[in-house]
């Protein structure tokens, strides 16, 4: 029987074997992992995976996974629909020795020489990588590792070793790391590296603005920005004075002002831009301001139209009243 036979023959076996009974002991990830590399070599080209053994390595990122892949020949990226991506690597003996099963039908004696992967060898191999994660996840179906291992494939292209630490997705990654031998004689290593954690199924969604999102944003703008404290000082007029004049101040002292200020007192930040004039008077018994005009850096709704002190006095309705003649001393009381 012709090598392709055997392995039609294999595979049909395989994928018509009863389920396990009822009751039986379950399949643990490290076990699943081993069990997937003997179909996958069984299915992909006829070999035969004994002596099999597995180490689990939890590494922080990139950096450690290319220190954990150093001795790699062949790494192929394995992306998921929710942009997850894993990694399976073979090392430079069973590189060789699945380019040779696949091609010849026999593996050489001796460990094979080294060499860089080449194209021919991502074409070649693609099928047992493929073959082992479809394997791994029908062995885990029904088991919390499910979710974990669903919709990686491996992509057509490949990572040189080198620079696997600086190229991998820099989060958590479980690495499973096995040691077998292909048909009895060629000793090699393959890895298996998945993210830690997975988003979530499907992708995590991006929702469109909405009405309601919009003012929810508005909201949380306004309590951060417009609700703080805001300190803003009246300035009734600006005096030019001497020192001498200014050291000759006592108590009681009137300081005479121009007329003209009550109607033009000026409301802004010290030494900063003038957000409002006003003009001086009383309202309910209390000193108060009436605005006459607003900056232009306000929005024009907002902008009341400038008035002359007249135009002020003709309409009052918060009985505001004109502070001509409130006495104005250097005591602020």
């Amino acid at each position: 029987m012709s090598n392709p036979d055997q392995t039609s023959l294999l595979r049909r076996k395989m994928e018509t074997s009863p389920a396990p009974a009822a009751g039986s002991l379950a399949v643990t990830l490290e076990t699943g992992c081993m069990k997937a590399m003997a179909r996958a070599g069984f299915i992909a080209a006829g070999l035969k995976v004994s002596a099999q053994t597995v180490e689990v390595t939890d590494v922080s990122g990139g950096l450690e996974l290319g220190d954990v892949m150093a001795e790699a020949g062949l790494i192929i990226p394995c992306p998921a629909p929710d942009e997850a991506e894993g990694y399976l690597a073979l090392s430079p003996g069973g590189l060789t020795a699945l380019v040779e099963k696949t091609t010849t039908g026999r593996i050489s004696d001796g460990e094979g020489e080294p060499r860089s992967a080449s194209t021919i060898d991502r074409l070649l191999c693609h099928g047992f990588l493929e073959r082992f994660l479809e394997a791994w996840r029908e062995l885990m179906e029904g088991s919390v590792h499910e979710a974990w291992l669903a919709d990686f494939a491996p992509a057509d292209r490949m990572i040189p070793p080198e620079i696997i630490g600086m190229s991998a997705v820099d989060v958590p990654y479980r690495v499973h790391t096995i040691e077998a031998k292909f048909d009895g004689s060629r000793a090699v290593t393959f890895w298996a590296a998945l993210p830690q954690a997975r988003p979530q199924a499907g992708g995590v969604a991006v929702p469109e603005e909405t009405e309601r999102g919009v003012e929810d944003w508005a909201k949380d703008w306004r309590a951060a920005v417009l609700e703080s404290p805001a300190e803003l000082e009246a300035v009734l007029c600006k005096l030019e004075l001497t020192l001498d004049e200014v050291r000759r101040w006592a108590v009681g002292d009137q300081v005479p002002i121009p007329a003209s200020a009550l109607s033009s007192v000026t409301i802004g930040r010290r030494n900063g831009p003038c957000v409002a004039t006003a003009r001086l008077g009383q309202a309910r018994g209390v000193r108060a301001l009436r605005l006459n005009e607003i900056s232009a850096q306000r929005a024009p709704k907002a902008t009341a139209k400038a008035e002359t002190p007249p135009q002020a006095l003709a309409h009052n309705p918060e009985g505001f009243e004109d502070g001509a003649g409130l006495a104005i001393t250097s005591d602020p009381s």
